[in-house]
Order: C-alpha cells, then sequence, then structure tokens
C-alpha cells in the first residue's frame, strides 16, 4: 500500500511538472532554465522530507509532498511576480526618464495637402521593434505592450519598405497582391522610424533603460512635415510617456490620423 501512495503522487508530480515546463517553453530557452532550476531544487526539497518522514514512520502520510513541486514553484512565481510589480509600482520614475518625458508626446502640424494612397516606412536605425503600442495606468506604469500591424485602410493601395532581398533596394506591398521590388520609393507619404541609444537596445526588453523612440512622418509630394511623434521606455522599471490617446499609445493610430484617415 506506500508503495502505490508513493508512485501515485510521483506519478502526478511528474505529470504537474511536464506541464509546467511546457508552458515554461513558450516564453524561450531562458524561461526554461528558470523554472527548471528552481524545480530541481523543489523537488530534491521534496525528496528529503519523504524520506525523512519514512524513517520517522509516517512516509505514506507525507508522500502527498512529491505532487508539490511544480505548484510550489509556481505559486513561488506568483509571488515574486506580485511583490515585484508592487516594488515598481512604488517607486518613483528614474531622473532620466522624467527628463526624456518633458519633450515626449504627439504633434500634428499640417494635414496632408492631398489624399493619401500609399506610404513607405523607413527605419533609421539597425533595430526592430519590439513593440508599436502600449498601454499605462496609474501614471506611467505600463501595463501591457503589444504589437499592432501597420495602418491598413480601404484607400491605401500600398505600401513600401526596404531595405529587402529582391536585389532592389526596396519593396512594394499592394494590397491585394504580391509584393515585389522596387528601385525608387514613390509613395505619398513617408514614415520614418529612430530608436535610441544603441546600448540600450542590444539589451532584452524588459531589461532596457530609457529609450526614445521617433517618428516622422512627411508628405514626399511637397517634401513638408506632418506630424512628429516621440516617446520614451524604460521597460526596465515598466514606465512610459509620450501616448497618443488616454492611457495609451499607438503608432498606428498616430500615422492613420497624421495621414487624414482617422
Amino acid at each position: 500500500m506506500p508503495f502505490f501512495a508513493y508512485a501515485g503522487f510521483t506519478v502526478l508530480g511528474l505529470l504537474f511538472s511536464f506541464m509546467g515546463l511546457v508552458f515554461a517553453m513558450t516564453g524561450g530557452t531562458e524561461s526554461i532554465y528558470i523554472t527548471a532550476g528552481p524545480l530541481l531544487l523543489a523537488y530534491a526539497g521534496a525528496i528529503f522530507y519523504v524520506i525523512k518522514k519514512a524513517n520517522e514512520g509516517n512516509g505514506p502520510k507525507s508522500a502527498f509532498v512529491l505532487a508539490l513541486p511544480m505548484p510550489f514553484v509556481s505559486a513561488m512565481f506568483v509571488v515574486y511576480s506580485i511583490g515585484s510589480h508592487a516594488v515598481l509600482f512604488v517607486i518613483p520614475d528614474a531622473e532620466t526618464f522624467s527628463s526624456e518625458c518633458k519633450t515626449a508626446g504627439a504633434k500634428y502640424i499640417k494635414a496632408p495637402a492631398l489624399p493619401v494612397h500609399s506610404i513607405v516606412y523607413y527605419n533609421e536605425t539597425k533595430f526592430r521593434p519590439h513593440f508599436t503600442s502600449l498601454s499605462v495606468s496609474w501614471g506611467s506604469r505600463i501595463s501591457s505592450l503589444s504589437y499592432d500591424n501597420r495602418p491598413n485602410h480601404p484607400s491605401l493601395e500600398f505600401t513600401e519598405t526596404g531595405p529587402n532581398a529582391f536585389g532592389h533596394r526596396y519593396t512594394r506591398h499592394p494590397k491585394a497582391e504580391k509584393e515585389y521590388g522596387v528601385d525608387a520609393l514613390t509613395a505619398d507619404v513617408l514614415v520614418k522610424f529612430k530608436m535610441s541609444p544603441e546600448e540600450e537596445l542590444q539589451k532584452a526588453l524588459g531589461s532596457q533603460g530609457v529609450v526614445n523612440y521617433e517618428l516622422t512622418v512627411i508628405d514626399q509630394r511637397t517634401n513638408e512635415e506632418l506630424a512628429q511623434l516621440r516617446y520614451v521606455t524604460d521597460t526596465e522599471n515598466k514606465r512610459a510617456c509620450g501616448l497618443t490617446g488616454e492611457n495609451t499609445l499607438s503608432e498606428r493610430a498616430f500615422i492613420l490620423k497624421a495621414i487624414g484617415l482617422q
């Protein structure tokens, strides 16, 4: 009978652990290591406890502990997450972040003189953005980050990007056709992206300090600036400023408004 108690709870514990590790895989290799380390320590503690109780004559009654390593690790992560968020909530904004935020925000200079039917996106840095929209709560505290698709509107016939791997300098993306390479940009409006500083952009998203994002919308037909957006993030401390809406920042919404399509 004692054998079945040990075996049953061991199998249950391994099932919980398998499910937990599969879930951790969705967060990448680093997430697996972060989960596996505490899990091994929890198993070592559980086995030591059961052996100790068995030597005292209470082994079968303590066998349920063999099913608890993964639930224990999960609970530990929840407590840590709540605690870390509480700390980030009460600490003040970094001085550098507050200083950069003084000039952050959206500026709409003028509406395009003619209807806009195409956009070219040009990234002036070698880094790709991790997100294009975010939400904040309680001031500047980031509550969510997401990557929205670029503006899509019935009036837009195509977009352009570059450089590419087609042997051409740029790529054209027609609304209902396959993309193809082009040697020159002909879109009505140019949206330029710039991110800095490079030393922060090289870090993982959650470890980045103060990062500046700048978007400039230019009407290529008249060479006039239509709008500017500058926003600042400190994802290490979960902070952001330079919003485009109430408690939200959306590059997509900013661009559509700048070109008169929202």
